[in-house]
């Protein structure tokens, strides 16, 4: 399924938070771990093995948003 852009980023996304709590990086660990709730429960944008019509593209740009409007000062 090479160059699809359906693959779910999410799991990458998990284990850099695992690595930021790893690291005792919590407060950025948080950030990173709200973010993909907030994309999954909240946005609801899901790839489709998620049962979702959304592309890699669509959650890692959602991520991105997510990340940046929690670090914002």
């Amino acid at each position: 399924m090479i160059g699809k852009n359906i693959a779910n980023p999410l799991a990458m996304f998990s284990a850099s938070a695992d690595l930021l709590e790893y690291l005792e990086l919590h407060k950025y660990a948080k950030v990173v771990r709200d973010s993909i709730y907030s994309t999954v429960n909240v946005a609801k944008i899901h790839t489709p093995d998620l049962g979702g019509h959304n592309t890699t593209t669509d959650v890692v740009n959602h991520m991105i948003d997510e990340v940046k409007a929690r670090t914002q000062i």
